[in-house]
C-alpha cells in the first residue's frame, strides 16, 4: 500500500501541496487529473521517492521515502515512467538497456535472460533485442521504457502521462500495453491529460490548489467536476464523457462506470432501439 501522511511540498517559497492524507490499495488502477501546473508529476514523484515531501511521510509497503536505505528498496517497489522515453533509456541497444536496470538490483545473468523474454514478450518487441534504441519509433521507445521498469519486477507501476508525447499509432501501441497490465493485477497510478485513456481506472484523483479535491470512482469525479462551472475551467472533459452524464440523469447510465467510445455507442444504441 502507498500511504500519504499529512504530506506539505514546496519548491523553494512555492507551496505545490498541503497536508494530503491518501491511500493507494495493492491492485487499484488510479488515473490522477487535473489543470497543467497543478502538481500531478509532482505527486507521482513524492510516491517512489525522486522528491521527498517537504512535511509529513510517503510511505510504501511501510518504507518511508525520507530513509535512505528504503528509498532505495522503493524504488524498486514502485517503478516509475517518465512522460518521455527519451529520459529514462540508457543503453545504446534494447538488450542493453534492459540489462542496466537489472544488473544494478543484483540479478543473476539466467535471471536477466529469463526476464528479458518475458517483459520483450509482453511489450510486442521480442526479436528487438539487438536493436539500436536510437532506430525506434517513439511508440516502441516507451514500450521498451515500461519494459526497462517492468524487468525490475516492481509492484507499482506509477506512469506519467505515458502516451502525450506520441502519434496515434504510437498511442495506440502503449494503450494496448497498458490495458494488459491492468488486467495482470499489477497497481498503476497514471497521470493523463486525456481522460478517455483512463476509462478502465478503478478511482480517478482530482488534484487542484495543492489538494486532492476529489477522490472517487472516475464516473463520479467527473460528474462533480463537470456540475460546477469553476471546477469546469480546469480541465477538458471530452463530449464522450460529457454524454454519458447527461445520459445518467435520464437514467440510462444506471451503473455510473465511464465508459470508452465504442461501449458508449453500444448503450446509445440500445436506448435507442427502446424508444
Amino acid at each position: 500500500m502507498i500511504v500519504f501522511k499529512d504530506v506539505s511540498f514546496s519548491y523553494g517559497e512555492k507551496k505545490i501541496f498541503k497536508k494530503i492524507n491518501l491511500e493507494i490499495k495493492e491492485g487499484e488502477f488510479v488515473g490522477v487529473i487535473g489543470s497543467n501546473g497543478s502538481g500531478k508529476t509532482t505527486f507521482l514523484k513524492l510516491m517512489n521517492g525522486l522528491l521527498l515531501p517537504t512535511n509529513g511521510e510517503v510511505e510504501v509497503d511501510g518504507r518511508k521515502t525520507h530513509v535512505q536505505k528504503q528509498n532505495w528498496e522503493i524504488k524498486k517497489l514502485a517503478g516509475y515512467v517518465f512522460q518521455n522515453p527519451e529520459n529514462q533509456l540508457v543503453g545504446v541497444t534494447v538488450e542493453e538497456d534492459l540489462i542496466f536496470g537489472m544488473e544494478n538490483i543484483g540479478l543473476s545473468p539466467d535471471e536477466m535472460k529469463k526476464r528479458m523474454r518475458k517483459v520483450l514478450n509482453f511489450v510486442g518487441l521480442r526479436g528487438f533485442e539487438k536493436r539500436n534504441v536510437a532506430s525506434l519509433s517513439g511508440g516502441q521507445k516507451q514500450r521498451l521504457a515500461i519494459a526497462s521498469v517492468l524487468a525490475i519486477g516492481p509492484k507499482y507501476l506509477l506512469l506519467d502521462e505515458p502516451t502525450s508525447m506520441l502519434d496515434p499509432s504510437s498511442r495506440k501501441e502503449v494503450l494496448e500495453v497498458l490495458s494488459k497490465l491492468r488486467y495482470s493485477g499489477k497497481t498503476i497510478v497514471m497521470v493523463s491529460h486525456d481522460l478517455e485513456e483512463l476509462t478502465e481506472c478503478d478511482r480517478f484523483l482530482f488534484i487542484h490548489r495543492g489538494e486532492i479535491l476529489i477522490d472517487g470512482s472516475p464516473f463520479d469525479v467527473l460528474k462533480k467536476v463537470f456540475e460546477d462551472d469553476k471546477l469546469l475551467e480546469h480541465i477538458d472533459i471530452p463530449d464522450s464523457v460529457q454524454i454519458q452524464i447527461l445520459l445518467e440523469k435520464h437514467g440510462v447510465m444506471k451503473n455510473k462506470k465511464l465508459l470508452n467510445k465504442h461501449e458508449l455507442l453500444k448503450v446509445v444504441m440500445n436506448f435507442v432501439d427502446r424508444i
